[in-house]
């Protein structure tokens, strides 16, 4: 009788059918032509062929790891044969193994991490030797082995994908982490489903083994989220460190590129026409050919309005483009560095594997963001961006405004755009296309010559139909008037023709035509079509014509003013708010008891040639507008130089009406009033450019010199600061290493205005902003009353976001209507959060939130924090630090660290006395342990309320004692992940060894010298904490007191908060501002810190606006007190090593010295003990294992190796 076929479950067939085309997508043709001919026994066998060929590089590595593996697929085999049964998908589980570690021996390092993953795929196949035959006909049984097939194909794909990378080898280090962390996830899920195999073995756990299934499912869709979540969180702290880095910012390409599509979405269809263009469509087209193409047109004919229409289009078809647009008015953007940031920036997020290798090798190798440095980086990222072996990828720039650069950065643009092109190109694995748009130049036309470019001067056709449908559109939002008129569809067609024709290809022209007749007035049709026929041909006459009729009517008096508003739209530091720019204008006077802000008209009057953004930016309709104020053609001419000195005087007299305003008492209201109206909308802008403006004025100069009226403002301003903050410490208390600005020498024959230049350039330092993030970090009346009083400059700015903070948060003010006041907070909401840092472009264009800036302006520091998700360690003071953080808390399986060679002393010492360096001095060592653990241990600051805290954990006493069940369950060191889980250790219990378990003898005789200082502190630290067991109680007694004295009538959400509460949280703060000031050198006394906690408290208490408020603002205290904490742990702990360091290098010297004279004497040094030269080559030997992978006895030498042969290499070796 015949025997009846197994059952084939159609879940378990669909499952590897997928599995196998998604792996058959990645691999090419050509790598995988002979995996259907491949069996196990190739695969053995051209592992000894790597091997012997690795031994031949004098790389040798132990492959007997990849004989569990071979066994284990031959087993599988069997199993899954019956669910691939006329397929090829059975020789695709051990095929790609070849080809993978073939391509990985090129790199040695690369190959050990895969083999290690594939020996502990191994480690799930060994249970299918037994029971792959009785289970092979149950189908959920064979659903469990077509996850196993799919798994393993899954990391073949991963593995396959990451050697067959362009450039994989340079970026290994770097990536590997984010492809060890799937690897894992793949091995973790063949675990579970490996003990589900066991599970349905069991005929008794039939019921259980159901279970596991579904949660094996559940686990592995949510594990996989999961991964996906870290690596992107991961990516996103690493990607603002590069930021910061890069000291960049995209918040003007995001405006620029806003304010110019906004053009084109107004008036749809005006651009469509470009999409049809052939050598557009060639472009775009993904074809290797027409690489870069050049968009050339005259002034005004809507080149970047095209250009964004075209990056538009290209992101809704999911094409990757990253693009550029330079605009004259942000000066930013016309930097040949800038644009290289913006490129990098965009590249940076289309890949997280990118992100990491920039962080690692540029951050963390702390590498300058030089413009060669960024050309190299580029050049190197580019070619490495494709991730899909099989087909080529492509990626599209897009530079527009190439010629409002200077020449040379022109010229440096294209060379570079030209070196991408026939770089990626030669690669092969990803194709540049490169977009310029720009007006006619010499410098581009040269560099691009032989290339495409769609020329608009001969798109004229396409331009008129265009700007006929723009006329068109313009015109339909007069239609009361042409209807008031009589004017017919015939007679508007004829002017729509009109203006056509007058425009002939400038949609700019066109723009000012229509302007013009929405703004005079005609009696007929036929009077509006002759107005149009009679208007200036040329761009510059048409703007004279428009300045005239401006112009015409005002004194000369108003138009000084009317150039002084020019002169601000062409040459300010940035584009200037509506606001900003009034305030702007009242104090270019040069009076500083101005009351009033200049009024919104002035700027109707001068608005045919200006515009308002959607930001409420103010600039001119088109850049050629500054280039015609300029000329000689001009009615108004204005000067660069001119304009430059009226925006140094305006600076000057706003932080001198700041003196008067911001210094006041806080009673007085006026200023309220002030801040409210916008009259000193200006500060911010001031304060940031002041002493630009005054430093590049006495350089132009040569000298600083006296009559000139901004120098008078200057010195006067100085006198004032200096009479008025004379607590102040002078620039010589407070001297760092800031590099000072060498025009600061123009300014010494004014030596106070030379000397509050140079204090207000070190207030904005670096240095400077490092010490206020440290001082903030701590609450401590010590630390406070060792920080420096701030600058006048820096004191006037505090006060008045002070002021801009208070009125944001109010709903209405008296005075003020509630439309001027919402009219207020959309103007001024970033200006109340400003980064401190010189140079920032953040310094004038803030932040919605104070969390936000302080997020910001702590990636300024020099400190460097680790960016994987949910690690709240803080920064660290040096690269290694950080390595070894991941190290220790990070990485499943760090590396095995080298034996180190032992110096010559201690040999020495060994040799002499052996029991002593068998057991060092026990009381070093125990000072040692004891000191770490009051470094490492900690209270949880979520959980040190008595009674029922926020967590609703019990809580330790402060005298650092818990009881058993309050101690860490995990033990060991501090968990990064869960900082707030750590408890000091009880009375009496050895602490854990964390630094002096690492040290060597020197290292704890150099810890040793320091025990008495910190026992000192330590017992200084005792005497202010209460010893008695009624501490805890004494201290809330104390807080209840306070309470009760506070507590009056409460109303609104504090009626419903119970003293207890309020309590817990006193309490919470007082015990984690022990724990941050415990290695002050000047600690608060208890009493000090009860006074602290209840005054903090009671300020949030009565400000916040809501509970959850109230809580939030608790919270982050503690949290930035727990950091603060650390930080101190990480100086004393830095500390130490510096005097370890110092210790043994000085006895390394003593020694040296007593060599020397022994030498002198005739006496040679001891000899080394035979022993310690044995340890010091140990590590060598496991190396030279060899091993068979075969199915037969393996012999003594390496696979393929004679052993005359083998130990030829030992002896070499």
């Amino acid at each position: 009788m015949p025997l009846k076929a197994p059952t084939i479950s159609a879940l378990a067939r669909q499952t590897i059918r997928t599995a196998f085309e998604d792996l058959d997508r990645t691999i090419t043709p050509v790598d995988s032509r002979v995996f259907p001919s491949t069996t196990l026994q190739h695969v053995r066998k051209a592992a000894l062929e790597i091997e012997n060929q690795l031994a031949a590089r004098q790389s040798l590595r132990n492959m007997r790891r990849l004989a569990p593996l071979f066994n284990g697929l031959e087993h599988y085999a069997k199993v899954v044969d019956v669910l691939c049964n006329g397929t090829p998908y059975l020789a695709w589980i051990w095929a790609p193994i070849t080809l993978i570690l073939r391509v990985s021996s090129e790199y040695v390092e690369a190959f050990e991490h895969i083999i290690e993953g594939y020996s502990k795929i191994a480690e799930s196949l060994v249970r299918f030797e037994v029971l792959g035959d009785a289970f092979r006909s149950n189908l959920d049984f064979q659903h469990t082995i077509a996850v196993f097939y799919a798994d393993i194909l899954q990391f073949h794909k991963h593995a396959y994908k990451f050697v067959k990378r362009s450039g994989w080898k340079l970026m290994f280090l770097t990536s590997w982490g984010r492809f060890q962390r799937r690897f894992d996830n793949i091995l973790e899920d063949m675990k579970r489903h490996g003990e589900l195999v066991d599970k349905e073995a069991n005929a008794y756990d039939i019921a259980e083994a159901r279970r596991m299934r579904q949660d094996i499912r559940a686990w592995r869709e949510e594990s996989l989220e999961q991964v996906e979540r870290l690596e992107k969180e991961q990516a996103a702290k690493q990607y603002k460190s590069i930021m910061s880095w890069l000291k960049a910012d995209e918040s003007d390409q995001l405006a620029i590129f806003d304010a110019i599509s906004t053009e084109g979405t107004k008036f749809p269809g005006t651009c469509s026409w470009i999409l049809s263009n052939p050598k557009i469509r060639s472009w775009l087209e993904k074809k290797p050919d027409h690489s870069m193409l050049w968009l050339q047109g005259n002034l005004g004919t809507g080149k970047s309005v095209l250009s964004t229409q075209i990056v538009t289009f290209m992101k809704a078809a999911k094409m990757f483009v990253i693009h550029h647009f330079c605009v004259h008015s942000y000066a930013s953007s016309t930097m040949y560095e800038q644009i290289l940031r913006s490129l990098l920036l965009q590249l940076l997020r289309k890949d997280g594997e990118i992100v990491a290798h920039v962080y690692e090798d540029c951050v963390l190798g702390k590498k300058p963001p030089a413009v060669q440095a960024l050309e190299r980086l580029l050049k190197t990222l580019f070619p490495n961006m494709s991730h899909e072996p099989r087909q080529t990828e492509y990626i599209w720039i897009v530079i527009d405004g190439l010629d409002e650069c200077e020449e040379q950065k022109q010229a440096s643009v294209v060379n570079f755009m030209n070196q991408l092109t026939s770089k990626a190109s030669s690669l092969g694995g990803m194709i540049c296309k490169i977009l310029i748009s720009s007006g006619s130049s010499s410098i581009i036309s040269n560099r691009l010559r032989g290339r495409q470019v769609v020329s608009l001067t001969e798109e004229k056709g396409h331009l008129d139909i265009a700007i006929k449908q723009y006329a068109s559109q313009r015109l339909q939002s007069l239609h009361d008037k042409l209807y008031q008129l009589d004017i017919q569809a015939k007679e508007i067609e004829e002017i729509e023709l009109e203006i056509t024709k007058k425009a002939d290809g400038m949609f700019l022209y066109a723009r000012l035509v229509l302007d013009y007749l929405a703004k005079n007035i005609f009696y007929s049709g036929e009077e509006m079509r002759m107005s149009v026929h009679e208007l200036p041909d040329k761009l510059f006459e048409f703007y004279r014509k428009i300045l005239t009729q401006i112009l015409i009517q005002l004194d000369s008096r108003s138009i000084d003013r009317a150039r002084c508003i020019f002169g601000w739209i062409a040459f300010t530091k940035r584009p200037l708010k509506r606001m900003e720019f009034l305030s702007a204008i009242a104090f270019s006077s040069g009076d500083p008891k101005v009351s009033h802000i200049a009024p919104q008209y002035i700027l109707d009057v001068c608005g045919a040639l200006l515009e308002e953004r959607r930001d409420t930016t103010l600039s001119f309709i088109h850049v050629s507008v500054k280039d015609f104020l300029q000329s000689p053609s001009s009615n108004v001419k204005v000067t660069e130089h001119q304009a430059l000195i009226e925006h140094g005087k305006a600076t000057i007299t706003c932080l001198l009406s700041g003196l008067d305003v911001f210094t006041l008492s806080s009673t007085d209201q006026s200023r309220y009033i002030r801040v409210l109206k916008g009259l000193h909308g200006f500060h911010v802008y001031a304060t940031e450019y002041w002493t630009e403006y005054l430093l590049s004025h006495a350089a132009g100069l040569g000298t600083a010199d006296d009559k000139s009226d901004l120098l008078v403002l200057a010195k006067d301003l100085a006198r004032k600061l200096d009479q008025m903050f004379e607590s102040a410490p002078s620039e010589d208390s407070r001297s760092d290493a800031t590099p000072l600005d060498v025009r600061l020498e123009l300014l010494s024959p004014h030596p106070l205005l030379q000397k509050q230049v140079r204090i207000a350039c070190k207030a904005r330092s670096l240095n400077r902003l490092e010490s206020e993030l440290h001082r903030e970090s701590d609450v401590t009346s010590s630390a406070k009353n060792c920080t420096q009083v701030p600058d006048g400059i820096s004191a006037m700015l505090l006060s008045y976001q002070e002021l801009v903070r208070f009125l944001l948060r109010q709903d209405n003010y008296p005075g003020v209507t509630t439309e001027e006041l919402e009219f207020f907070k959309s103007q001024f909401r970033t200006s109340a959060y400003t980064c401190r840092l010189s140079s920032c472009p953040r310094t004038t264009v803030g932040f919605e939130s104070e969390e936000l800036l302080r997020e910001h302006e702590v990636s300024h520091a020099r400190r460097i924090a680790c960016t994987f998700p949910d690690c709240k360690y803080p920064p660290f003071v040096s690269v290694q630090a950080l390595k070894n953080h991941v190290n220790k808390y990070h990485n499943p399986n760090p590396a095995p660290k080298s034996i180190r060679k032992v110096g010559h002393l201690l040999m020495k010492t060994t040799a002499t006395h052996p029991k002593k360096r068998a057991n060092p001095d026990a009381s070093i060592t125990n000072s040692v342990n004891a000191m770490n653990w009051t470094l490492n241990g900690a209270l949880d600051p979520s959980s040190l309320v008595p009674g029922h805290s926020p967590s609703g954990n019990q809580n330790p006493l402060l005298d650092g004692q818990v009881r058993p069940d309050q101690q860490n369950p995990q033990g060991g060191p501090f968990n990064p992940q869960n900082p707030a889980g750590q408890f000091m250790a009880r009375s009496g219990q050895r602490p854990p060894p964390t630094v002096g378990a690492n040290m060597n003898a020197q290292q704890q005789m150099g810890v040793g010298h320091m025990m008495p200082q910190m026992a000192q502190q330590q017992q200084r630290q005792q005497q202010r904490v209460p010893q008695n067991s009624n501490a805890s109680a004494q201290i809330q007694q104390r807080i209840r007191s306070a309470l009760i004295e506070q507590t009056g009538v409460l109303s609104g959400w504090q009626a419903g908060v119970l003293p207890d509460e309020r309590l817990g949280f006193i309490f919470n703060v007082i015990g984690n501002l022990r724990l941050a000031s415990q290695h002050e050198p000047n600690p608060p006394t208890l009493q000090r810190m009860i006074e602290i906690g209840i005054r903090f408290e009671k300020d949030i208490f009565e400000k916040s606006p809501n509970k959850e408020q109230y809580k939030h603002q608790i919270q982050l205290k503690l949290e930035q007190l727990l950091g603060r904490r650390y930080y101190n742990q990480a100086n004393m702990q830095q500390q130490i090593q510096q005097q370890i360091q110092a210790q043994a290098q000085a006895q390394a010297q003593a020694q040296q010295m007593m060599m020397n004279q022994n030498s002198m004497q005739g006496q040679g040094p001891r000899p080394m003990p035979p022993q310690v030269a044995q340890q010091g080559s140990s590590h060598l030997q496991h190396q030279m294992q060899a091993s068979s992978i075969s199915g037969q006895q393996p012999p003594q030498a390496p696979m393929g190796i004679p052993n005359q042969g083998s130990q030829g290499m030992a002896q070499n070796q």
